[in-house]
């Protein structure tokens, strides 16, 4: 599936409230996209970004390892 997200004041907000988490801004704002797309998961090897998954509670923060893994157990 493909969504295309707009630009938006809310958008911004909460990307920044993302970098305000530790987050580098770029990868605050492609988390923003996901949950403003209401993804059910964040697909992401980055250590950085994974470890902010517990504070992070409006989409699912996973490597793709063990995604595919819940899936085919």
């Amino acid at each position: 599936a493909r969504i295309d997200i707009t630009e938006s004041p809310e958008l911004l907000q909460r990307a920044n409230q993302f970098s305000q988490l530790g987050l580098k801004k770029m990868d605050a704002l492609h988390l923003a996209c996901a949950v403003t797309a209401k993804a059910d998961a964040f697909l992401t090897t980055d250590k950085s970004i994974l470890k902010k998954a517990a504070v992070v509670q409006s989409v699912r923060i996973q490597d793709p390892i063990d995604f595919i893994r819940e899936l085919f157990p």
